[in-house]
């Protein structure tokens, strides 16, 4: 299986505490079925609890597909896909992500399944 690496591209400006230079410095990693998500934020239920992350420009979601979905937002005028594009509820996701005053920031969704 081939995975693209993108860039999500969002217009949604988050809290100045959610951000990567704001988060802590040890990265964390869970795996666990998408519950929801709204473009800024996924909720994954990770071992029976859910998990809500923070999703912005600088998060990197990596899936199959994903190079096509970038051509074709592209071709429409946007930057890239947006996240419910490429994630939904049932997918099962890996996420990389950091935490700080209780938020999580994810850094990279791998899309499993």
């Amino acid at each position: 299986m081939r995975r693209t690496l993108l860039l999500l591209a969002f217009t949604i400006p988050l809290v100045a505490n959610a951000s990567p230079a704001a988060a802590g410095d040890r990265e964390n990693r869970t795996r666990g079925t998408v519950v929801s998500t709204d473009g800024i934020a996924l909720t994954v239920d990770a071992a029976g609890a859910p998990m809500t992350f923070v999703v912005d420009e600088n998060t990197r979601v990596e899936t199959r597909g994903g190079g096509t979905a970038t051509r074709r937002a592209q071709s429409a005028g946007r930057r890239g896909p947006s996240l419910t594009d490429l994630v939904s509820s049932g997918h099962v996701v890996e996420i990389n992500y950091r935490e700080a005053d209780g938020v999580l920031h994810a850094l990279v969704i791998r899309r499993v399944r």
